[in-house]
């Protein structure tokens, strides 16, 4: 549906390259040129992280993410680019109404195809966009209905993106109204289980799901989502009757192939994983980060050690926070232990203004984080923020107490866990009263969630709310 930006440039104010920046972009542009969509993405991934600032880099990262199919996620980037800029970047408009095209929205792609028009004949791709007008009136003769489609599509969108910031009450609402206008839209009943799962309502969780196969049976979603709950909560026998049951299907769309796939992984059943996972690698599927990561875990735990390797350091390109957190890493646990207590001693010293003599050979990605966090303020990796507020908070209250180290200990070591396992950590204060009613707990002694939730000023609701969500990811 139109050429993609390539040599010509947008009307954005162009930043100065730094020496990195313009290393990455040029190999990135040479990889693209020869072909190689998948690299170009990554070295422009990297231009990006050294300077996020600069539209052209991004709008260029933005096209090829179009040519790889990831429109979602070309989208994401060019409003990103337009609502960070002052000046208008117009051929963004163009850009935009091509994706929603191609992703089916004809009533939002005939919206930016129509404000690029308004610019006028001389736009750089006024003549693609014309023929994208002309197509967009033919496939959409009923105008009212093609529009009732894209803003169901819309929705859903933005129920996803509530679910990926942690807004899981907005998302419940959005999702219940659109499963009441629409009866059959079957994917917001996932969107609308994973919603309670996160908020550790189970039971409510696998109830929607089992109300989504009395009416739409087979659902492959549904059934490898409600295969995980079962996960979660150790339930060997249904996780192995669920096992049978998916191990029996045989998928047709990439989309179907990449949850079966993931699902399998992640409940460690590595060679149905690694069967469907590696099979979209041999066609080329350009997975995001969550793909390769399952991709290395499966291989490795195959046989495929030289291969999950090689995947793994595709991994880390991405997102170097991830060096030395191999998921196969020998003595996984004493890795952990051993991490916890260097962050333990890391927080300690910044506590009382001391140095901390090892804090420049920190090697995991997290101990080094957290140098940069306690003693030079730098880091913007929000995990590490959230683990040592976190850890304020329980130091705050338990600091008169005889077991004040211990439960310091304690959460640096779940921290650890939980960053290893690529887990997000949710409201600070929920979860630091989450962790303290567990830990209590697992010294059999009794804190009440009432009183908890006083100590931290939090209602009753939103501890029990936290208490779920952390003793369902308790391994």
């Amino acid at each position: 549906m139109g050429k993609q930006y390539t040599e010509k440039k947008s009307n954005a104010q162009v930043v100065s390259f730094f020496q990195d920046e313009q290393y990455y972009y040029k190999r990135g542009m040479k990889a693209y040129h020869e072909g190689d969509l998948d690299r170009a993405a990554r070295f422009l991934r990297r231009a990006n992280q050294v300077n996020p600032s600069d539209a052209d880099v991004i709008i260029q990262l933005a096209n090829i993410y179009t040519e790889l199919g990831d429109y979602d996620q070309s989208n994401s980037l060019l409003i990103d680019v337009m609502d960070q800029n002052d000046i208008e970047i117009n051929d963004c408009y163009y850009f935009l109404a091509n994706n929603y095209a191609y992703l089916g929205f004809f009533h939002e792609a005939f919206k930016w195809a129509k404000k690029y028009q308004l610019l006028g004949p001389t736009e750089a791709y006024a003549e693609e966009n014309q023929e994208l007008l002309e197509l967009l009136t033919l496939e959409g003769a009923d105008k009212e209905e093609m529009k009732e489609e894209d803003e169901l599509l819309i929705q859903q969108e933005a129920a996803k993106s509530m679910l990926e910031r942690g807004k899981f009450l907005e998302a419940i609402d959005v999702l219940e109204k659109m499963i009441e206008k629409h009866p059959s839209f079957w994917s917001a009943y996932n969107n609308l289980s994973l919603a309670y799962f996160y908020m550790g309502e189970v039971e409510k969780a696998k109830e929607i799901l089992m109300n989504l196969l009395q009416l739409n049976k087979g659902n492959l979603h549904a059934l490898c989502n409600l295969t995980v709950y079962h996960y979660y909560e150790k339930d060997e026998k249904e996780v192995e009757d669920s096992v049978q049951q998916l191990i029996r299907i045989y998928p047709l769309l990439i989309e179907h192939r990449y949850k079966l796939g993931a699902t399998f992984a992640l409940i460690g059943s590595y060679t149905p994983a690694f069967k469907w996972l590696y099979s979209l690698y041999k066609q080329g599927f350009a997975g995001d980060a969550t793909f390769y990561y399952w991709l290395a875990c499966s291989a490795y735990y195959t046989g495929n050690e030289q291969f999950a390797k090689r995947i793994w350091e595709r991994v880390v390109e991405d997102n170097p926070l991830k060096k030395g957190s191999e998921p196969w890493a020998q003595d996984g646990e004493l890795q952990w232990i051993h991490s916890a207590e260097r962050l333990y001693d890391l927080y300690v010293c910044k506590q009382f203004n001391k140095p901390y003599e090892n804090k420049h050979s920190m090697n995991n990605p997290i101990e080094k984080e957290a140098v940069q966090y306690l003693f030079y303020e730098k880091t913007e990796y929000q995990f590490v923020k959230t683990m040592f507020f976190v850890a304020d908070q329980l130091c705050e209250k338990h600091q008169s107490l005889d077991h004040h180290t211990d439960i310091l200990k304690d959460w640096f070591v779940a921290s650890v866990q939980l960053h290893d396992r690529d887990i997000e950590l949710p409201n600070s204060k929920g979860l630091a009263a989450a962790f303290d009613f567990l830990w209590y707990k697992a010294q059999d002694k009794q804190k009440t969630k009432k009183s908890l939730a006083i100590q931290y000023d939090l209602s009753p609701q939103t501890v029990s709310k936290y208490v779920k969500w952390l003793g369902i990811l308790q391994p």
